[in-house]
């Protein structure tokens, strides 16, 4: 009787293991901590105003003009350590000089880029090529000029949480024909990442 007892307790004990287990299995998931490795892939999208500067070289003299403002708008892919995105952008204001006035009338560019992404900020490296209006008149005359060339950049994000944050770069747009000038654009804006 005194075995049958013992081998009574300890049958209950292995049959009652298992339910321990399972118990431990359902255990409130709030506590399990989520990896704060970055998203490998994402899609953005962000609008930005800009302060944009026109730089001449004559004679071994560069020329730089005062601040115009502009407006962009990008939208692109990362994936990891790589990128790539498109943008549009439009003049919103002028510069003035002897009575000739020159602004960006619009701009469309596309970018490839390298990237270090990290859990809350993003600095990247952009190069691509853009096609811009050029806008000139000196009282008399007005003329839209259509003028392309490399562009390079750097800039970063930074993300106040999964989906959004803020964004600054810093790009050289170069012209060439008939245009021999460039122009660089500081901008900063809001990027939603879906």
């Amino acid at each position: 009787m005194k075995n049958l007892f013992i081998a009574s307790a300890v049958a209950l004990s292995l049959m009652a293991v298992p339910t321990v287990a399972f118990a431990q299995d359902d255990a409130p998931k709030s506590d399990v901590k989520k990896s704060s490795k970055p998203k490998d892939l994402w899609i953005y999208a962000d609008a930005n105003l800009a302060l944009t500067k026109f730089t001449v070289t004559e004679d071994n003299i560069q020329y730089v003009s005062d601040n115009m403002t502009a407006f962009y708008v990008r939208g692109g892919v990362k994936y990891k350590y790589v990128g790539a995105e498109i943008e549009f952008g439009q003049g919103l204001s002028d510069y003035e000089e002897d009575g000739i006035t020159i602004g960006v009338g619009s701009q469309v560019a596309a970018f490839g880029m390298l990237r270090l992404p990290s859990e809350n900020y993003d600095v990247y490296l952009r190069a691509g090529y853009h096609s811009s209006t050029i806008e000139l008149s000196d009282g008399t005359f007005s003329e839209d000029v259509d003028d392309e060339g490399i562009a390079f950049g750097v800039g970063g994000n930074y993300f106040f949480n999964d989906n959004f944050g803020v964004r600054a770069d810093v790009t050289g747009y170069n012209l060439s024909d008939p245009l021999d000038v460039s122009y660089s654009v500081f901008s900063l804006g809001g990027v939603v990442k879906f």
